[in-house]
């Protein structure tokens, strides 16, 4: 309360006053689903403003983090290219001011691997698929020609045999945090079967006699 008491000629006086109430400061809050991705990942940004009037956005590192936000409170998907912090300023009654920030972290992306040892096979042979991961979190392989490929496959890396019957591509897909996604593939072509000949320049021929083996 504020009193202001002001005295006139011959001791006259008055008393006037006005009551400020003070309520909380603003509290913005900002947080995110996911604090690391890997570049090509996005985060959820969730914000709200508390006791707020306003509220504005801004990133040194992403711009795409800029400008007024809804008192009400909402939703983001940021996609960072490089580390980022993201700051909300939320302003109260009587100018009061408040900042909070989170940071969203970026780490490589997803780098499968994936290589055969036969590149051409003959129908009816083998060979040995060997995969490796990167930076993955998941990973799954899929074959349109060849359904024993498909499937999910250890970010540990392993091999392998496939059997195919006609040429196939192979393909295998990982995924890093925030949803980054980077695929690979390898062919493996079939060629027609072994087939051997064994010619012999006589079938028929009497005891003692010898024949040619081509």
């Amino acid at each position: 309360t504020y009193v202001l008491t002001c005295a006139g000629l011959g001791g006259a006086s008055e008393v006037t006053s006005v009551v400020v109430n003070v309520g909380p400061p603003p509290g913005p809050t900002l947080s995110a689903n996911i604090t690391t991705i890997a570049l090509g990942g996005s985060a959820t940004l969730t914000w709200g403003s508390g006791n707020a009037t306003s509220c504005t956005a801004s990133s040194v590192e992403d711009t795409n983090w800029a400008g007024g936000r809804d008192i009400a409170g909402g939703t983001q998907v940021v996609s960072p290219t490089a580390t980022s912090t993201y700051s909300l300023t939320c302003e109260g009654l009587g100018g009061a001011s408040e900042v909070t920030n989170v940071v969203v972290s970026v780490v490589p992306p997803p780098a499968p691997t994936l290589t055969s040892d036969f590149a051409t096979i003959a129908l009816g042979g083998s060979a040995t698929l060997t995969w490796g991961s990167g930076n993955a979190t998941t990973c799954s392989a899929s074959s349109v020609q060849d359904a024993s490929w498909n499937g999910t496959r250890s970010t540990a890396g392993a091999s392998q045999l496939v059997t195919p019957s006609v040429t196939s591509i192979y393909r295998l897909t990982c995924e890093g945090l925030g949803g980054a996604s980077e695929f690979t593939e390898v062919t493996v072509t079939v060629g027609p079967p072994v087939a051997p000949t064994l010619p012999a320049s006589f079938t028929e021929m009497p005891l003692g006699g010898s024949s040619t083996l081509t």
